[in-house]
């Protein structure tokens, strides 16, 4: 028997977010890089372009690594210094082909990587400009201090609203384990970089200046390569467990699945009914918003949940118990397990085996109770037919808040009010045991 899976709605929901973050993100990039243009205008200097240039050569052989750092690395060296030699348009010029680059040329990611520096650029120049005149290629600083603290202000303003904007755009805080190796190391290193190299440069000429940048560059990438490497290693590891652990439910499920295959040969129901729960379940769980895998695993607690009935036990009301010690036994499908022993608890507690009440239920053990529970009011039994949809629509709703938990139930009926009636009646191929489809309702 085959297990269907479910489909990859995350890629989906991920490209629209990544849509919304593109346009922000380039709304704020256009209307600071605007607003910098209105108030200090835009050079056309054949040093400022020749400085571009030299800018983007040194930023294009670190794009590949840019692409998959956890942190900042060289080029946020570079990037800061382009600010403070260039002016912030010019650095974001600068900083476009690299953008591309790293994001292998994909259209939405290079312009998010690309207003990102352009953003975080403008933000940096301002403090730079507050203390200097002008990009330090065409105009002279009042100090070689007032040079330094405004370049390595400069940078740290850069590198924080980099973070900022690279935090939002991928929802998740870099692990606290690695935040000083990836992040506050290179970040350190970068600002110190831009502070020495100024005062360098206009104390001791080009060439002292370029071995600080030197310095400074290769210092920022060494912790981010190390990192990557121990990131590099976990992935490989999780990737293995996570093989590991798909096989072991995929065999529990065979299993599994030919269990109540057999019981179902006894009346030709208890699989009907089991097929049916899950696919059940599934649709209220996507209707209440769960995560795919979690939704995976629900469907396979949903189309196990009657399995302790196949070691026909004498008391009928302890087949929750007996199909939890059958699953429990699987390895990974503890969790489960536990959903499967509560599938007939009650929000008022007058549920079995265990009497547990409202919030005491896991979720998905609520959502099974009111997919299991409608597919036996309407599926044909023998000795009994189905109930009409309006009769078990009417049980629904009749055991919200006590027999049903009442979020689950509502987001049920929901889902049932814009169905065909085949769907209510579990009648369409959909339903059927040995179904593959796992399309969405509808």
């Amino acid at each position: 028997m085959d297990i269907p899976q479910a489909p990859p709605h995350q890629e989906h929901a991920s490209g629209t977010r990544l849509k919304n973050h593109a346009a922000v993100l380039s709304a704020l990039a256009l209307t600071l890089a605007a607003s910098w243009i209105y108030w200090y205008g835009l050079r056309y200097d054949p040093r400022l372009l020749t400085g571009a240039a030299v800018a983007t050569a040194l930023l294009i052989p670190g794009a590949a690594l840019s692409g998959r750092r956890a942190g900042p690395g060289g080029d946020a060296v570079i990037l800061s210094l382009s600010v403070v030699f260039l002016g912030p348009t010019w650095a974001a010029a600068a900083a476009a082909p690299h953008a591309a680059l790293a994001e292998r040329a994909d259209p939405l990611r290079t312009l998010c990587r690309a207003s990102r520096s352009v953003t975080a650029a403008h933000l940096a120049g301002m403090p730079f400009f507050g203390l200097a005149p002008g990009p330090l290629l065409t105009s002279s600083p009042g100090s070689a201090a007032e040079a330094a603290l405004g370049a390595a202000t400069a940078a740290a303003v850069f590198l924080v609203s980099d973070a900022a904007i690279s935090g939002i755009l991928s929802g998740k805080p870099p692990p606290r384990a690695e935040l000083a190796a990836t992040h506050l190391l290179p970040g350190a290193l970068c600002i110190l970089t831009a502070g020495l190299t100024v005062p360098v440069l206009l104390g001791y000429g080009p060439a002292a200046a370029a071995g600080v940048l030197a310095a400074g560059y290769a210092g920022s990438e060494l912790p981010a390569l190390r990192a990557r490497r121990r990131a590099g290693r976990v992935e490989e590891l999780e990737e293995r467990v996570k093989s590991l652990e798909e096989s072991l439910m995929l065999s529990g499920a065979l299993l599994g699945g030919l269990l109540m295959r057999e019981l179902g040969r006894r009346d030709g129901y208890a699989y009907r009914h089991a097929a049916a729960t899950a696919v059940y379940a599934q649709d209220i769980a996507r209707e209440l918003g769960l995560d795919e895998e979690r939704i995976r695993r629900l469907r396979l607690a949903a189309l196990l949940h009657n399995i302790g009935l196949s070691g026909a036990p004498e008391d009928p009301r302890r087949h929750p118990v007996e199909g939890e010690k059958i699953l429990s036994a699987v390895p990974g499908f503890r969790e489960i397990s536990t959903w499967v022993r509560w599938h007939h608890e009650r929000p008022d507690g007058r549920g079995y085996p265990d009497g547990l009440r409202g919030p005491w239920i896991p979720p998905e053990a609520r959502i099974i109770s009111v997919a299991e529970a409608y597919a036996a009011m309407v599926l044909d039994r023998p000795g009994r037919p189905g109930m009409s949809y309006e009769q078990a629509r009417s049980e629904l709703n009749a055991g919200l808040d006590t027999r049903f938990d009442g979020g689950v139930a509502r987001a049920f009926l929901r889902i049932l009010e814009t169905e065909t009636e085949g769907y209510r009646r579990a009648s369409t191929p959909r339903f059927a045991p040995e179904t593959t489809d796992e399309d969405s309702p509808g």
